[in-house]
């Protein structure tokens, strides 16, 4: 079972009391799958991010073209009344048994302080567990955390080793922050070269945000051969989003 089982177009009132079922049974990917639920219609932040939208890119990553707007709610119409407190329940169970993706989302609900009283030391303890087992989306949390000093002291040089391990496995965004450590020298010596060619990685990817970036090293000659045709190229690959006008 995927997650557009709970969109509103594939939605069948049976397979959410199916998932439930499992779920009370102690199947932690249904288990998972229902914390998932209870953050549908929930919103975050300044910016009012839809919570599930920002669960399911933290463990659909390889999917970097995951819905992350407020009005593109991958779970809408699960059957579910929002109800973050119960998620983090949900989450939690799931993650006690082990399961990466929802170790992952716990630490994140509790880094957020969503559904549960903020506390940043557990957050990237259970982000850690699944880093630990080689977790990409984990990886990349806990390397930012480090970066930053999110709930942890700021420590570039562990933040970037983390995003590498994530960056080795293919998560495009741990690519594309590592590629912006290595044009501004945080953590590590800065390269231009290595920044372009990380940033080339998360643009073959999809991620927008690095092709976008890429355009402007092969149009300004940055870590790569000037080149205006593949300037050009990348910018459309990017999308009128990916353009900037001044």
């Amino acid at each position: 079972m995927t997650h557009k089982n709970f969109r509103r177009e594939t939605f069948d009132e049976s397979c959410f009391e199916e998932t439930r079922r499992k779920a009370e049974e102690g199947n932690a990917a249904a288990q998972f799958r229902m914390g998932l639920c209870c953050f549908e219609g929930c919103v975050c932040g300044p910016n009012k991010k839809n919570l599930a939208a920002l669960m399911k890119q933290t463990v659909d990553w390889k999917n970097v073209s995951a819905p992350d707007s407020p009005d593109e709610p991958p779970f809408e119409g699960s059957g579910a009344q929002p109800n973050p407190s119960e998620g983090v329940r949900w989450l939690r169970r799931s993650a006690e048994q082990g399961y990466m993706p929802a170790q992952c989302c716990l630490g994140r609900a509790l880094l957020m302080g969503v559904g549960v009283d903020k506390d940043a030391s557990e957050g990237l303890e259970w982000i850690g567990k699944a880093a630990e087992r080689g977790y990409p989306p984990a990886q990349y949390l806990l390397g930012m955390s480090c970066i930053l000093g999110n709930g942890v002291e700021k420590n570039t040089s562990e933040g970037v080793r983390w995003l590498e391990e994530a960056a080795r496995r293919g998560h495009a965004s741990a690519q594309y922050r590592l590629a912006m450590c290595y044009f501004d020298g945080v953590g590590v010596r800065e390269n231009h070269s290595t920044g372009a060619k990380l940033l080339r990685q998360a643009a073959e990817r999809g991620l927008v945000v690095a092709q976008q970036d890429l355009a402007v090293c092969y149009l300004t000659g940055d870590g790569v051969e000037r080149n205006l045709s593949a300037a050009v190229e990348w910018l459309g690959k990017a999308g009128p989003q990916g353009i900037v006008i001044p």
